[in-house]
């Protein structure tokens, strides 16, 4: 389909005589004024060109051809107007990012030319968009994959945090969230390229060295030199270079940033993925936000409160649930239980961690790796004190917690 161009005047009679020279070289549509113009703009198709007269009642030619880069950032802006002061030529440039300045009364030759280069530029403008959408979408994706493949179980731990991310960057007035969901999923790559031996401690929450943790805290500086040969992911990667910055400065990159000088997304990133992991230990909600609250200047204390109020009103303020400690064979285990030690092979494979949750899909994968391998029995989980009665358990229970 051939690309539209608007004509926008408050001169009927000029906006007749463009259609009577151009009608047959473009696709055109005209509007009286800069209210028609606007109403065309948000109720069309992206225009390619669009065409304004300066001086206009009401909204001015700047003013409108402003908000129409707002609107539609792609379409080339073009002002044509009879007053041929250099100040409004200059205005027009600074505030509306304006592709040609033309004076009327304009020649046929010369406007059909500058029409003609403006097409152009809206052509290279939206086939690198798409060239490079197409390949940024396709690395990002290939990339996501290669987390998929390599660990399922560390996949699923960032896709959950993904979508809390997601709330909570909207509550912070993040309007477009591609790039804070981008940058949590691709952060975890620094993750998959720690020794196989780190790699588990972290999985299973074990005691790690000083020197263990600074290997960890660094991840992300691995994650982005990944990623920087990858064009139009400089702010992504940014993001990821200050997930582990502390809100007071402190955390790494060392370089002085703190507060609100911090990226936002990277602030949100740092309070969720604590967030997840200290509920992977097997703290409540309330425990873990009052445990992150306890950490003085670790985390922005604006996104803690909306942390806070999304999951306290979420529950109710509802008092923790009772569990107790049961003994159970694998195939009892069910949606929401508890591990309380890692659920390991007899061949010493940790097969999930202290502190998971059943899901449907952990279900299932520990039931594909029965038919591989033999695991230990009985499995320690902790269960709704309520449950306990309605379900058949070793007598080694512990403990309510």
């Amino acid at each position: 389909m051939q690309e539209m161009i608007l004509f926008v005047d408050d001169d009927i009679n000029l906006l007749h005589s463009i259609r009577r020279q151009m009608h047959n070289k473009y696709q055109l549509m005209t509007a009286v004024g800069s209210e028609e113009g606007l109403h065309a703009i948000k109720n069309n198709p992206p225009f390619a060109v669009v065409v304004s007269d300066l001086k206009m009642p009401g909204m001015d030619g700047i003013t409108f051809l402003n908000n129409v880069k707002k609107l539609s950032p792609d379409t080339v802006r073009i002002m044509l107007t009879g007053n041929a002061d250099m100040q409004s030529a200059i205005d027009a440039v600074n505030y509306g990012s304006i592709f040609r300045f033309l004076i009327k009364p304009t020649e046929t030759d010369t406007l059909e030319s500058t029409l003609n280069a403006a097409l152009q530029q809206y052509h290279l403008v939206t086939a690198e968009k798409v060239l490079l959408g197409k390949t940024l979408k396709g690395s990002i994706k290939l990339l996501i994959e290669m987390l998929q493949i390599a660990d399922k179980e560390l996949y699923e731990y960032t896709i959950r945090a993904v979508h809390l991310m997601k709330i909570i960057g909207v509550k912070c007035g993040i309007s477009n969230t591609w790039e804070l969901e981008m940058a949590a999923m691709l952060s975890q790559l620094g993750v998959m390229t720690l020794p196989p031996g780190l790699f588990l401690k972290l999985k299973n929450h074990e005691q790690m060295t000083v020197q263990e943790i600074l290997i960890i805290e660094h991840a992300p500086e691995i994650t982005c030199s990944l990623l920087q040969n990858i064009p139009r992911l400089e702010s992504i990667t940014n993001i990821i270079k200050y997930q582990n910055k502390h809100y007071d400065g402190s955390g790494v990159p060392d370089d002085g940033i703190k507060s609100v000088q911090i990226p936002l997304p990277s602030r949100i990133m740092n309070a969720v993925f604590d967030f997840q992991k200290l509920r992977i230990q097997g703290k409540s909600k309330e425990e873990a936000i009052i445990a992150m609250n306890n950490s003085i200047g670790t985390y922005d204390p604006k996104i803690l409160k909306i942390l806070c109020d999304h999951y306290f009103k979420q529950v109710n303020l509802k008092a923790p649930v009772k569990r107790k400690i049961v003994a159970v064979k694998v195939k009892d285990l069910k949606i929401g239980y508890r591990l309380e030690s890692n659920l390991v092979s007899t061949k010493h494979m940790t097969i999930l961690p202290a502190g998971h949750y059943f899901t449907k899909t952990s279900l299932f994968r520990v039931y594909n790796y029965q038919k591989i391998t033999t695991i230990n029995e009985p499995v320690y989980v902790a269960v709704p004190v309520d449950s306990v009665k309605s379900m058949q358990y070793n007598e080694k229970a512990k403990k309510v917690v």
